[in-house]
């Protein structure tokens, strides 16, 4: 029976030490929390770091499409808004001009030449600078006459943007037009 007394004692001890322990550990880890700088919260970015990001994300993305385009050797014309053009199939159909129908096929692929869309086969018609496509497509496509075949270069701020279209287009993607306008 003592020896039974001895040995609950002895546990008894040994939890003590154990919740002691975890005690101890316990309350200089919440210290060591309030006191360590490197644990602060994080701050929303301010407007002003937000446009440098922005800057610097456009600036990268411009690097990038210069180099895609240095590759391919296409002789793009630019536009004041970052937009890239190369008209390789010329014709002397109408012009284009806003508010006009247009009956466009196109394949838009990503600066890797992976597929997005195809409606080479199966044309789209929308009414310039005014039915709900790219920016950059609406301006484009008024460098261009009928009937004439276009590479288009749009940078994320003419397409999709940061979100992409959730579907096929990812975030933040420069997308390439390989367009026709048809003469119908």
């Amino acid at each position: 029976m003592i020896k039974r007394k001895h040995e609950l004692i002895l546990m008894n001890k040994g939890n003590l030490i154990l919740a002691l322990f975890t005690a101890m550990v316990s309350i200089i880890s919440c210290a060591e929390n309030e006191t360590n700088p490197t644990k602060k919260e994080k701050k929303p970015p301010t407007q002003e770091e937000l446009f440098d990001m922005n800057r610097r994300l456009m600036n990268e993305e411009k690097t990038r499409i210069g180099h895609f385009i240095k590759r391919k050797r296409w002789p793009v014309q630019n536009s004041g808004t970052g937009l890239k053009y190369w008209i390789y199939e010329e014709t002397s159909g109408d012009t284009i001009s806003q508010k006009d129908l247009v009956k466009v096929r196109y394949v838009i692929t990503l600066m890797t030449g992976d597929t997005c869309y195809n409606r080479w086969n199966n044309p789209e018609e929308f009414t310039v600078d005014y039915d709900q496509v790219e920016s950059g497509l609406h301006e484009g496509i008024k460098y261009m006459r009928k009937g004439e075949r276009a590479k288009l270069i749009l940078p994320p701020h003419l397409a999709h943007g940061l979100v992409g279209d959730m579907n096929k287009i990812p975030m933040n993607a420069t997308l390439i037009y390989d367009i026709q306008v048809l003469d119908e």
